[in-house]
Order: structure tokens, then sequence, then C-alpha cells
């Protein structure tokens, strides 16, 4: 809970109405500057259903990651489920839906519904279309690396907490490395047609804001190479696609941009170049930039190791590289 006071009246309510017997709420204030605290002890002394609402401080602002986590390891369910707090649970029924998919299925680790949306590009990312269910890893690294957010969504706790998966503290877009140990662990995942949740987007969020440019760079470098240089990674994975998305990001900014970042740029790029361009007889995708006014258009085509165009792309790409890194150091 920070500095969401707008907000956090209508989350609790989803959450009070939900049909579903047992529950527990555990709410971490992180130490905002708005009357959202006091709104959520208010609404605690009036409620009078069954619902255990737990009110967690920290001492200091530790941000959405270290506050999941401590939500986490507070909880007490067989399930968990993360509720931005200026989001909402979609309808009464969105808990239940959940955990009778999982109880149908309990060999599975997670499962995975609609969602509503006041964006209409968001709702097209992350609807749901049909019921599935994904064992291999093929299928849980695509699906997973689409909707690498940590809500809309019920998750075995035992899963979380006997992989260690929690949340990269101090990481913007920290639900991208999050949900990439999310797929390394799981085993089996389903989807649900039911809406189960509400993405409030704001313009003000940690997300969309451009204030934070320079954490974003931070963030997605030590991410892309968490991913990328991992030696429990199998090869051909689609977050190496992902990882290589955010390196191309990083590298369209100016180079006096990267210069302020915090991390070792240097050595960083350079491993991870080396990734990409010491070995040629592995399938990448090759990714084509044409720019307009507003839009950058991504294409994807796998690469094959016999083609010409293969290694022209590569050479290109990987001067690219180069002549960022020949142009800061």
């Amino acid at each position: 809970v920070y500095n969401v006071s707008e907000y956090i009246e209508a989350c609790l309510e989803s959450i009070a109405i939900q049909r579903y017997a047992e529950i527990e709420c555990i709410l971490i204030d992180d130490c905002g500057e708005d009357d959202s605290v006091s709104k959520i002890q208010n609404w605690i002394k009036k409620y009078e259903g069954n619902i255990d609402f737990r009110l967690i401080s920290n001492i200091e602002n530790k941000g959405v990651s270290e506050s999941r986590n401590i939500g986490l390891k507070e909880s007490k369910g067989k399930y968990v489920v993360f509720v931005d707090s200026d989001d909402s649970l979609y309808g009464e029924y969105a808990i239940s839906h959940m955990v009778e998919a999982m109880e149908k299925n309990p060999d599975a680790d997670l499962a995975i519904g609609d969602i509503g949306t006041n964006e209409e590009k968001y709702y097209k990312i992350f609807h749901v279309e049909k019921n599935a269910i994904f064992t291999t890893m093929d299928e849980i690294d695509n699906f997973l690396s689409e909707r690498m957010c940590p809500w809309a969504r019920i998750i075995k706790r035992s899963f979380l907490v006997d992989n260690n998966i929690y949340f990269q503290s101090g990481l913007a877009h920290e639900d991208n490395l999050w949900s990439f140990h999310l797929s390394l662990h799981a085993k089996k995942i389903l989807t649900i047609t039911d809406k189960v949740y509400y993405y409030n987007v704001r313009g003000g969020s940690e997300m969309t804001s451009k204030k934070n440019e320079l954490k974003r760079i931070n963030s997605l470098l030590y991410i892309s190479r968490e991913i990328l240089l991992s030696t429990s990674i199998p090869r051909h994975r689609k977050y190496d696609y992902v990882a290589f998305l955010n390196l191309l990001y990083i590298l369209r900014k100016d180079t006096s941009v990267l210069s302020k970042c915090s991390v070792a740029v240097e050595p960083l790029l350079k491993d991870l170049r080396n990734y990409f361009f010491a070995e040629r007889n592995f399938r990448l995708f090759l990714i084509l930039f044409f720019v307009d006014a507003r839009n950058v258009l991504l294409i994807k085509v796998g690469l094959l190791q016999s083609s010409v165009l293969v290694f022209k792309a590569f050479e290109i790409i990987d001067f690219w590289f180069q002549s960022k890194l020949q142009s800061k150091y």
C-alpha cells in the first residue's frame, strides 16, 4: 500500500465481497505520504465479515518487491493471490473460480484468469481466450513470458516458498525476473476464462512513469544478464527473446543516459554481447525495427544457421553493440 488513497477502499471492498469462505488479506503499509493507511484502519474497524484483514507496517519504504515478499512470508494459506492496492478483484467469485480450477487439478502450480481493465491494449495482452492446461516447458515459457505480472492468478504457496521464488528488491520491472523464475520451476499451469482481476492503469504509477528511466535501464540490464547468463537455462527459451528485446531497448538510448547507470554497464554489455554473438549455431530472433513517429513494430523471424541473412543480421547487430561501447568507453 503506497499512496493509493483514491483506490484503496474499492480494492478492499472487492476482497470483502468474495464468496469464498477462507481468506486472509495481508496489507503491507509501505510508508506512503497520503491517508491510505488511515482509510484502511477505519475500514477494518467497520468491517463485520469473516475475512481476516491484517495490516503490517514497514519501518521504512521498502518498495513493492520487498512488500510482496513480506506478505508471502506472513501468509498461512494454501494459496497466494497478489493484488495491487490500486487494482481490485473482479466480481464476487474471483477467488472461488481460481481455487476451483486448482482443486480440480491438484498437481498444478498456478492458475491464471482473465482480466478487466480501463486500457484496451492491456486487455489484449492479458486476455485469456480459453481454458487450458500447459505442461511442457515451451508452453509454460511462452505463456508466462507474455504475462509477466503477479496478479490475475492464484499460486500454491508451497510452490513459491519451496523453490525460493521471491521478488528481487530494488528493481523496476521486478515482475519480469520473478516471472522468469516462475517459468523455470512450474510443471503445470492452468488458464481459465473467468474474469478474476481488474487492472487499473493510471499514469502516475511507477511502471508508467518516465521519471524512473535510469532505474528502468539499470533493472533491465540486471534482469537480462540474470536470464541469459544463468547456467540453469536451456537454450531457445522464449525469455532469451525477452532479454534480447530489453537489450535493444537499452542500446537505443543515448550513451549519455547509459553513462549515468549505477550498474557496471561495460562488463554487463560485453558479457551479453558474447552470449549472443560468440556462438551462431542456435536459433535466436531477428529483430527488425520499423520506427514511425509513435510506434516501434517488432517483427520476429526465427534465425537459421545456414541462412546468409542470419550472419548479416548478426554482423549488423554485433556492430551496433560494439559502436555503443566504443562511443561510451
